[in-house]
């Protein structure tokens, strides 16, 4: 499947995941989050459907940058690349500062929002690995809570997407594949739920860091080459 269709099964895919899984990490205390997930998915939701709708049907579908030339696929999955590394740099940094002391600034919130919903909208990326850190940074949340927080986010950003992404796909989508995909990916959230009782958070991300720096540099690898 080209990358501007898989990025469209990729929305599908991690949309519903996260829906289905944040319904079920769901608990009675998350009242205190509204204040931080209104603006901040507000912003990023809004961005990742005009960035789908209005910015990408204008570029290019090829570029010539110091006379090479690049498709708008093979850039994007470039840029993925490098946001995968930079996500592996803040998953492996331990981050030390008290999460109470965090102050949680509205602006700062809502241009993470817009910079976060232009990314999702360019390379299919539900942004969970770029929501945490942002969530733990600027919005004064634990780890817990920015990781349901993450799910959230990401549901309401990518199913939208995935929708717009649908009516307007020209090519045959391929419902079985998807759906396969898709139940591998709900079974592999379960599974991921439940380890994550048992194991410490710091070791988890640390090996989420690695392992997305190993896939960051088998994309560059293979557009690069």
């Amino acid at each position: 499947i080209p990358p501007s269709e898989a990025i469209t099964y990729s929305l599908g895919i991690v949309g519903i995941t996260s829906f289905i899984s944040a319904i079920s990490s769901t608990n009675g205390n998350d009242s205190h989050l509204k204040s931080i997930l209104i603006p901040f998915g507000i912003a990023s939701i809004s961005t990742t459907i005009c960035t789908r709708l209005l910015i990408l049907p204008l570029l290019p579908k090829a570029f010539t940058i110091n006379n090479l030339s690049f498709t708008l696929d093979s850039l994007f999955m470039i840029l993925l690349a490098f946001l995968m590394l930079l996500a592996s740099k803040r998953m492996l940094v331990d981050y030390s500062q008290d999460s109470e002391s965090q102050s949680t600034s509205l602006r700062s919130l809502i241009a993470k929002g817009v910079l976060l919903g232009i990314l999702t909208g360019c390379t299919g990326i539900g942004g969970g690995f770029l929501i945490v850190p942002v969530l733990l940074l600027h919005g004064g949340l634990n780890m817990q809570q920015a990781i349901r927080s993450s799910m959230i986010l990401i549901a309401c950003n990518a199913i939208p997407a995935f929708g717009f992404d649908i009516l307007n796909m020209h090519s045959i989508f391929q419902l079985d594949l998807f759906l396969q995909l898709l139940l591998f990916s709900l079974g592999g959230s379960f599974v991921g739920m439940r380890i994550a009782r048992f194991t410490q958070q710091d070791i988890i991300k640390k090996l989420f860091g690695i392992l997305i720096a190993l896939i960051a540099f088998m994309i560059l690898l293979t557009e690069l080459t």
